[in-house]
């Protein structure tokens, strides 16, 4: 069974809140039972306690695994003083008492793995340090690779050598004038070549 999936006997889904996979949570959370699960852990616990509760904990060359509830994008989360968050910086506030992480700092995973809690795979970084480590390492999206894409490369070749105007061309691909000059200003689809 994968470190990932739901903790319901013979579910292959991926963990989304308590562990459990979106229909075993809602399906527990209407029965009740879920309640009697969240039971098992006291609630007077200290974080460093709740957090070695709910991270597999390995060898330092490890990912060490969140098994509890997870974001959209997979990292683990905790719930302290009804605010949420993020398991991979409560791991690196314990581990490294004395640093002040702040708003602007970001805790970064080197393992690229965002259930991991080991704080031998995490570092601290800007926001910056963040993006650049994403895209030396080949995981940043471009173009037509992003989801939400509304432009393709021979789209943006022909905005880069059409005469019309910004608002003209906004209407004819669905996108806001401003999307057409980051275009033609250099801000967006650089990877794209510039016609001669």
């Amino acid at each position: 069974m994968d470190d990932r999936t739901c903790l319901m006997d013979g579910c292959l889904k991926d963990r989304r809140a308590r562990g459990y996979c979106k229909n075993h949570h809602r399906a527990l959370l209407a029965s009740g039972e879920l309640e009697l699960i969240s039971l098992q852990v006291p609630s007077d616990l200290s974080l460093r306690q709740r957090f070695y509760h709910y991270c597999d904990v390995r060898g330092p060359d490890e990912c060490w695994e969140w098994k509890a509830s997870t974001s959209q994008d997979g990292y683990g989360q905790l719930a302290v003083n009804r605010k949420r968050l993020l398991a991979h910086r409560v791991s690196y506030m314990i581990h490294h008492p004395l640093t002040d992480l702040g708003r602007s700092m970001h805790v970064c995973h080197a393992c690229d793995n965002p259930p991991c809690c080991n704080p031998y795979h995490l570092w601290l970084g800007t926001a910056r340090d963040n993006t650049m480590d994403s895209l030396s390492k080949g995981r940043w999206q471009v173009g037509v690779q992003r989801k939400n894409a509304k432009l393709n490369d021979a789209a943006v070749i022909e905005i880069l050598s059409s005469p019309m105007s910004a608002r003209a061309l906004a209407r004819k691909y669905g996108v806001a004038p401003h999307t057409v000059n980051q275009v033609r200003d250099g801000v967006s689809w650089r990877h794209v070549s510039r016609p001669a």
